[in-house]
């Protein structure tokens, strides 16, 4: 019994190791790759895809979204750059490798309703999964869909 205990604790921290080895390397996907996407010379700015609440989901008052793009934290305050859209889906070009905080505000029914996310667009190299080795661009949309409006 003791003993079938200790096979139990081994295989269960075997299990683990095995487990942090294999999703600790660096190594990237294939299916995470869009070839289409990449460029032979390294990129120094990315396109920031805003994902936006589509404004006949709610019966939105004001149907104008306010966006702002924060560097660095929100609460750091340095403005990046203000912009107003009625679409569902912007992009704005940014710097590669920073932090930036993005707030869209809406109005639906007499109130503000405001949805943050980050995102840090970093360039890689991927060498093997495309026809030529390039460079893409990862960490570049950020998510400001309403969850909760009431």
């Amino acid at each position: 019994m003791v003993l079938n205990k200790y096979i139990r604790a081994f295989l269960a921290a075997s299990g683990f190791l095995l487990f942090v080895f294999c999703f600790s390397c660096d190594e990237v996907d294939i299916a995470l790759i869009n070839c289409n996407e990449c460029t032979v010379e390294e990129p120094t700015r990315a396109q920031l895809e805003l994902k936006l609440e589509r404004l006949g989901k709610y019966a939105l008052s004001n149907s104008t979204i306010y966006i702002t793009v924060y560097e660095g934290n929100l609460e750091d305050g340095v403005v990046f750059k203000s912009l107003q859209t009625t679409n569902y889906a912007t992009d704005i070009s940014v710097p590669l490798n920073k932090d930036y905080t993005v707030t869209a505000k809406y109005y639906i029914d007499g109130n503000d309703y405001i949805a943050v996310d980050s995102a840090t667009p970093q360039v890689k190299y991927d060498k093997n999964n495309c026809d030529e080795p390039c460079y893409y661009v990862t960490n570049k949309s950020v998510n400001l869909r309403l969850r909760y409006t009431k």
